[in-house]
């Protein structure tokens, strides 16, 4: 806080860039402050410098972003988020019901995902949502047309091969081996065979000489 009362905000993330959400995070802080009485000077997002490379020391590390007039322009937003908030509130009658889909699980999984899906949809454990890498809008477009359940998707529907094949196996119940594949990958191995397996981690702060953030 500065001598004529006014205060900086500085939201501090661990990522490499000022992603949309930040915004809304530092509108928040900004909007609780202002209405507590305190004048903003400005509205920053503090995160990491993936340029960095450190030296004997670790020294410059952060980027600082003045977001103050994009946090500015957010305000409104708030105030009409906050009014249906209280609606929802009033209502003692009726729960949201808001459909599920993308925004379930991004840009975080939100809190009330399994209440949505499980209780009031009875998505089951294993649907078309579990399918490997079918992708958000092949699975919106079965939901819509009523298919939650595997067995129901129709014959016709575009899939990866591997995708059909792992349908086919849950209508058939039954497990799917290729054995012909198997047997070729065999032949070409020479034997006695040598494997290396090592781990890698990525650290926000470079522990190193050298190093970047995340390296």
């Amino acid at each position: 806080m500065e001598e004529n009362g006014s205060v900086s905000l500085y939201e501090v993330k661990s990522f490499t860039s000022v992603k949309e959400i930040y915004l809304h995070d530092v509108s928040i802080q900004y909007y609780v402050l202002s209405n507590l009485g305190f004048r903003v000077k400005s509205a920053n997002v503090v995160h990491i410098d993936s340029s960095y490379i450190r030296g004997e020391e670790l020294e410059k590390l952060f980027c600082i972003v003045d977001v103050t007039a994009e946090v500015e322009a957010l305000q409104g937003q708030i105030l009409q988020r906050l009014e249906l908030f209280e609606r929802y509130l009033a209502d003692r009658e009726h729960e949201p019901d808001i459909d599920i889909g993308s925004h379930c699980n991004k840009p975080y999984e939100c809190d009330a995902k399994h209440y949505c899906w499980k209780v009031q949809r009875n998505i089951p454990d294993y649907s078309i949502f579990n399918i490997f890498n079918l992708g958000s809008k092949k699975q919106k477009a079965l939901y819509e047309q009523g298919i939650i359940d595997i067995a129901d998707i129709p014959d016709d529907f575009e899939m990866t091969a591997k995708q059909r094949q792992a349908v086919e196996n849950y209508k058939a119940q039954t497990t799917h081996i290729d054995k012909e594949a198997i047997q070729a990958f065999l032949e070409m191995l020479t034997y006695p065979v040598y494997y290396l397996d090592f781990e890698t981690f990525q650290q926000a702060i470079p522990r190193w000489k050298g190093i970047k953030p995340f390296m």
